[in-house]
């Protein structure tokens, strides 16, 4: 993980967002992925040694942001956890550096949908995913997470990593079927001191309780958003709204059962995933492994068997043929509603990696946007009503 350049080499550049066919040092970037509240991401290709071109998705810190301290750090964090971390089920990191004073992030291109575009894909079209799919998805997550909490350093030291932002936008299903955990950017590593100076963050809707309130969190904390998803993709339903910290745990303390949300699924199965859900730590599965090993022996016992192949296949099921991506802009928190029906207002193309710069769910920013919407309306209208009154008022002493 090498600097391409020196945070001081080169001209001095205005900072602006990277366009496509862009090139940026020795990438040459093809399609804008996505842009978050920390960076935006492109699709790139790179040429190696002897007309070899790698395709690959490239993370650069926003521009006007490169100069915030704590967001470059929480920036080199990701890329110092990511790179750490070699696994199938995990985006690896192919390089980091500096390019034009701008940190830089290079990874796998994943060809795929993130759990919330099928999620909200499958709501609009009645196509849901079968209960062996979604079982398949979280063992391969925690497949991904157990390995990740059990990673040790060189010098034989666990390195306590925690994701602490497993949310349906941050793990994507490929088209051949492959699972794979997205954006360490606010991980932790160096034990349960380190994530408590940022327990808080995270999705309102998918920490753990733990971490809603502050508190220090491990492991386990994955292990509950990890449930938060498997109830969703289930039962179709958003399981937590609640935004203050007091509500959520108080939601949290009387989760319903699957079974009872949507009576199709097996009640066998509540109790695989309600313990995950459970809100005392120390009543959850200890290890990510030992929930995925619950599921398996679920999974066993009921004739259940899933493949890479058979999920590249629901997707197509979900889907269809369409050569680029459309993700509904909309939130998830009734996905079996008969609104979802309704064609979308607007599309926007999303490929692949687009989330793992997201920042979605930053507190109040939807809220601040309708409202300004709603303000300039109230004042068009009241600017008509004066205009009206005026002209009334002109007629009136002329007549």
């Amino acid at each position: 993980m090498a600097s391409i350049s020196s945070p001081n080499s080169g001209p001095h550049q205005r900072p602006q967002l990277m366009t496509p066919g862009e090139q940026f040092g020795r990438f040459l970037l093809v399609e804008h992925i996505g842009q978050g509240g920390m960076a935006e991401v492109f699709r790139a290709k790179t040429s190696w040694a002897e007309g070899v071109d790698k395709e690959v998705c490239i993370k650069r810190i926003l521009p006007p942001l490169s100069s915030d301290k704590q967001l470059r750090e929480m920036f080199i964090q990701e890329a110092r956890v990511a790179a750490s971390l070699t696994h199938g089920n995990i985006v690896p990191v192919y390089e980091f550096g500096i390019i034009d004073t701008y940190y830089f992030l290079a990874m796998e291109f994943v060809d795929g949908y993130t759990i919330r575009e099928i999620m909200m894909e499958a709501a609009r079209k009645k196509r849901w995913l079968e209960v062996s799919e979604a079982l398949y998805i979280a063992t391969e997550v925690l497949e991904g997470l157990d390995y990740a909490h059990r990673k040790r350093g060189t010098d034989g030291a666990p390195l306590d990593i925690v994701h602490r932002d497993v949310t349906p936008g941050n793990v994507m299903v490929s088209t051949d079927g492959e699972v794979k955990i997205l954006d360490f950017g606010i991980a932790a590593m160096g034990g349960v001191k380190d994530v408590a100076q940022g327990a808080a963050r995270g999705k309102p809707g998918y920490v753990a309780p733990e971490q809603a309130v502050g508190m220090a969190a491990d492991g386990r904390a994955d292990i509950y958003t990890m449930g938060v998803i498997l109830y969703e993709m289930l039962t179709h339903r958003r399981l937590f709204k609640q935004k203050d910290p007091r509500a959520r745990l108080e939601a949290a303390s009387s989760v319903a059962r699957p079974s009872e949300v949507r009576p199709v699924l097996p009640a066998s199965l509540d109790s695989v995933v309600l313990r995950a859900l459970e809100p005392k730590a120390g009543f959850r599965y200890g290890k990510a492994g030992e929930f995925r090993d619950a599921i398996f022996d679920y999974m066993h016992e009921n004739g259940m068997r899933m493949t890479r192949a058979q999920m590249a296949k629901a997707l197509k099921r979900v889907f269809g043929s369409h050569t680029t991506h459309g993700a509904i802009d909309a939130d998830i928190r009734d996905l079996d509603e008969e609104r979802l029906e309704r064609p979308p207002r607007r599309q926007r193309v999303t490929r692949s990696t687009r989330t793992i710069s997201s920042n979605r769910g930053v507190p109040g920013l939807d809220a601040a946007i309708a409202d300004a919407r709603r303000a300039r309306l109230r004042g068009i209208l009241v600017g008509m009503a004066l205009v009206a009154v005026v002209g009334l008022a002109a007629l009136l002493l002329l007549s």
